[in-house]
């Protein structure tokens, strides 16, 4: 029998559900959801066909027009992760839509056809049955002569000559046919278990054949999952399920994962997938969606080769809200497989451990971190410490309350001392609880260099991070930090341009490797670097970069006109002041020092004041003091040994005690 053709001013009702072909929308109760537009073609063609098998064919046919069988296989299942997750369906124990093996897919579930603009019955809707539709299998007994054929209908089934529902039958096989339909069962199973690399061989023989040739993949990108609860107030979560997908595949040390900063710009995007990749240079990126529904998340990924925008991999998963971090971890695992790349047995334990999470601190722990990206300290701060009070063995609160008390240490909310003190204990004891989180062996080597002048000890620190996460773009810019102040620029250098493959978008890696240029005194090279960054976000904080690049090239009327159009801060003030020395501006000058000491007498301060005496020739006012700043441990000091501003004290016997005392590595 012919297909029916669907109305396609019609809106179709199901369940929870309104599904409105004509504009594209689908709502959950009066709530859009988001479904992107190639799976939303797949459930139009199956609600306006309910109860009929719609075969794999025609929707290849209707939807795939041109596709390869490869592509259409993989976006297939895509599409169908992506409707169930919408509709918070399950293959398993379908409510909407029902698998038919090897044939296609079956819509279960009563739909209403409402025809709003028709005169003749406004507001009033057909309720169809998909059970009473006609199109559909009949399983007939042999013995039966088709007289007493069940209509199949999910598990369940009606007879034709009373109507009565009942147990789905299925017709007698002959010996040979059951044992062949028991190799396919056995063979489904083990592909989709991977025995001994099974699946992977037979998708590698399945592309071979249709001559689509196995893509290397050596880097990817994880774009922002969309959020399908349709309430944006839940964008911090989707936002938090990005991130910590992109933090577990960023442990596969084979693979180049771009970072979540640079991806976060896509968020929303409508910009193709191959323009994308080219922007970030990867090869692969997953796309994918997130729903939250009570206690229960899913998670649908999806892996592109990206310059042929080819889908490689789809699946859907379904957890419970305490599992979430294994669920990532088992995402970025699958990912891994796919690309087929080589999981050390230390990634291997690191991705597979258990890791439940009471669903109460998650969130807090997501609404943190959503707070500290736009800045909020303090407020980050409280959603952190109501997380440890909901579960005070959820190592990753601690880390974000050290992340937090760091930012106040380099703002000067909180007192340096304090601050960094405080996030050395917070990141130790995220240690404690797990050993094996990068972010808190970054943070504690952040806080022994600034806090302790431990050199040799943050060194090891931030080297276990990047054991751990070889993909973390902050933990590359901090051991290129650590480098540059050891006055190491060759390997400075390194990581920063280490870091910028990981986060290409973000203008600050291009500042940082401007300032290992700096301090290599590679002032022009610097300067490219500052002007890469401005070019790639207009409003980056780079003029003092700039300022202090010129100011080094003797371009002193530069350097100010860039000074002038930074906010004030301590480092501004001693920089521009030691401008102005050095320009013969002396008025000026001594104009920045009264405002430094008046600073420094609430224990801030006193390297900036040095700075400026600096500038002036005066030596002695210069070391005494550095002299304080090391006493109440002024965390610039920690610029000594690579400053250029700083130069003119180098030979002095006091300032190379002072080093020796800060115990630089020699």
């Amino acid at each position: 029998m012919a297909s029916p053709t669907p109305d396609p001013a019609a809106i179709l009702r199901f369940g929870a559900f309104e599904l409105d072909a004509k504009n594209g929308d689908l709502r959950r109760e009066g709530a859009p959801v988001k479904l992107p537009p190639q799976p939303f073609k797949v459930l139009v063609l199956l609600a306006t066909r309910p109860g009929q098998l719609v075969t794999r064919e025609e929707i290849q046919h209707q939807v795939w027009s041109g596709e390869t069988f490869v592509d259409f296989e993989l976006g297939l299942n895509y599409c169908l992760n992506q409707i169930r997750t919408a509709l918070g369906d399950h293959a398993r124990t379908p409510r909407y839509i029902e698998t038919v093996p090897r044939r296609g897919y079956r819509f279960i579930a009563l739909v209403e056809t409402h025809h709003p603009l028709t005169p003749s019955s406004p507001g009033r809707g057909t309720l169809t049955d998909p059970a009473a539709r006609t199109g559909m299998e009949i399983d007939s007994p042999p013995e039966s002569g088709g007289g007493q054929g069940v209509v199949a209908v999910g598990a369940h089934g009606v007879r034709p000559d009373n109507g009565a529902l009942g147990t789905r039958r299925v017709p007698l096989l002959r010996r040979g046919a059951l044992a062949g339909a028991a190799f396919v069962a056995i063979m489904a199973a083990l592909t989709a278990l991977n025995v001994a690399g099974l699946r992977d061989w037979m998708m590698g023989l399945v592309r071979a054949r249709h001559g689509v040739p196995l893509p290397k993949i050596q880097s990817i990108a994880v774009l922002p999952l969309e959020n399908l609860s349709g309430d944006p107030a839940q964008e911090y979560f989707a936002d938090g399920m990005t991130e910590g997908l992109i933090t577990e595949l960023g442990q596969v040390g084979s693979l180049r994962v771009i970072s979540r900063t640079s991806v976060m710009r896509y968020k929303g995007t409508k910009k193709p997938l191959p323009e994308i990749a080219k922007e970030l240079n990867v090869d692969a990126i997953v796309e994918g969606a997130v729903l939250r529904m009570g206690d229960r998340v899913r998670i649908t990924a999806n892996l592109i080769h990206a310059p042929s925008d080819r889908h490689l991999w789809a699946e859907a998963y379904d957890r419970d809200l305490r599992d979430v971090l294994s669920l990532q971890s088992e995402v970025a695992e699958a990912i891994a497989r796919e690309v087929r790349v080589k999981l050390t047995p230390q990634e291997q334990t690191r991705l597979v451990r258990p890791r439940p999470v009471n669903p109460e601190a998650l969130e807090l722990y997501l609404k943190g971190s959503e707070s500290l990206e736009r800045g909020e300290l303090k407020k980050a701060l409280g959603y952190f410490q109501q997380a440890i009070e909901e579960d005070a063995n959820f190592a990753r609160a601690y880390v974000g309350i050290a992340v937090a008390y760091n930012n106040l240490g380099d703002s000067e909310e909180v007192a340096s001392v304090e601050a960094y003190s405080k996030t050395g204990a917070f990141a130790r004891k995220a240690l404690e609880l797990d050993d094996n989180l990068d972010s808190a062996h970054m943070w504690l080597g952040k806080a022994l260099v600034a806090g302790d002048w431990d050199w040799s000890g943050a060194e090891r620190e931030i080297q276990r991070a990047l054991e751990i996460n070889p993909n973390s773009a902050g933990a590359h810019a901090m051991y290129g930090g650590w480098l540059y102040l050891q006055d190491r620029p060759d390997e400075a250098i390194a990581e920063y341009r280490r870091a910028l493959e990981i986060e290409p978008l973000l203008a600050r890696r291009y500042v940082g490797l401007g300032s290992a240029y700096f301090f290599a005194r590679r002032y022009d090279e610097a300067l490219a670097q500052f002007q890469k960054a401005l070019r790639l976000d207009p409003d980056a904080n780079v003029h003092e970069s700039f300022a202090w690049a010129y100011r080094e090239k003797g371009m002193y009327k530069e350097s100010v006109a860039e000074f002038l159009q930074v906010s004030d801060s301590i480092p501004k003030l001693a920089h521009l002041g030691n401008t102005y020395a050095r320009a013969g501006n002396k008025a000026e000058a001594n104009k920045a020092v009264q405002k430094l000491i008046e600073m420094s007498k609430k224990r801030v301060g006193n390297y900036a004041v040095a700075l400026v005496y600096t500038g002036m020739g005066d030596k002695d006012r210069a070391i005494e003091r550095l002299e304080r700043a090391y006493k109440v441990r002024d965390k610039g000091l920690c610029y000594m040994k690579v400053d250029p501003a700083l130069d003119p004290l180098r030979s002095d016997p006091r300032f190379q005690d002072l080093l020796r005392r800060m115990n630089f590595p020699k």
